[in-house]
């Protein structure tokens, strides 16, 4: 089905005022809910979003609001990956009578917390 043309848009404020109305409404509704969450949270911490679409397309304005909230939780990793594409770096030891022996960079530091 077609939508019908709208000639007459709302204007700006009446637009934000449906919004903060649909929003005052909504947290009112939920505020006991959110509280509990958020002092119940170990940091005391919930998301609260409000989202709106505003539908001006038909002969009469829509402007529909929603309420999200959760317990916000965070964990981190952070891992420090070698580049596929470079070789591993060799240190040069001294293996006696002027020779020199190649060691990977582990097999140096095992020896030098041995030394230590």
């Amino acid at each position: 089905m077609a939508k019908k043309e709208n000639n007459s848009q709302p204007q700006d404020s009446t637009i934000k005022a449906a919004i903060l109305d649909a929003v005052a409404e909504l947290w009112d509704q939920h505020e006991e809910e959110i509280r509990r969450i958020r002092e119940g949270s170990e940091d005391k911490t919930i998301v609260v979003n409000f989202a709106n679409e505003i539908d001006c397309s038909e002969t009469q304005a829509v402007v529909k609001t929603k309420l999200r909230f959760c317990e916000t939780f965070t964990d981190e990793r952070t891992n420090k990956l070698d580049d596929s594409k470079q070789g591993k770096f060799e240190t040069i030891e001294n293996a006696g009578r002027g020779g020199r022996k190649a060691k990977t960079q582990g097999e140096a530091e095992d020896k030098e917390k041995e030394a230590v």
